[in-house]
C-alpha cells in the first residue's frame, strides 16, 4: 500500500517512526525498511517454530491480522461504510495490474 500511496504518504503517515524514516530518507527508505523488517520477523517466526516458545506465534499472528485489518480497512468514518470496505483491496489489485505505478 505504501507503493500505491507513494505521493501522498509523506503528508498522511500517522506512524511517528515511519514519518521519521520518510523525513530522513524518503518513501523509498520506508519501503526498504518495511521489507527488511518483514523479512527479519519472518525469520524470527520460523526460528520460533523449533523452540518451546512456538505457541507465541498464535497471538503474534492474531495481532498482525488485526493490525492488517485496521490498516487496510479503517476510514475516517470508521469501519461501518460498506462501500469503502473493499476499496483498499481493489487498489491493491489495480496496482499489480499496472494502474497505480509510482
Amino acid at each position: 500500500m505504501s507503493l500505491i500511496f507513494w505521493e501522498i504518504l509523506p503528508e498522511n503517515e500517522k506512524n511517528p517512526l515511519a514519518s521519521l524514516i520518510i523525513d530522513y530518507g524518503g518513501v523509498e527508505t520506508l519501503v526498504y525498511s518495511k521489507t527488511v523488517g518483514t523479512f527479519i520477523a519472518c525469520l524470527a517466526m520460523i526460528r520460533l517454530v523449533y523452540t518451546k516458545y512456538r505457541l507465541a506465534i498464535v497471538p503474534i499472528f492474531l495481532f498482525q491480522l488485526c493490525l492488517f485489518y485496521y490498516i487496510s480497512f479503517y476510514t475516517v468514518a470508521g469501519f461501518d461504510r460498506p462501500e469503502d470496505f473493499f476499496h483498499t483491496i481493489k487498489l491493491f489489485f489495480e496496482f499489480y495490474q499496472g494502474k497505480h505505478l509510482p
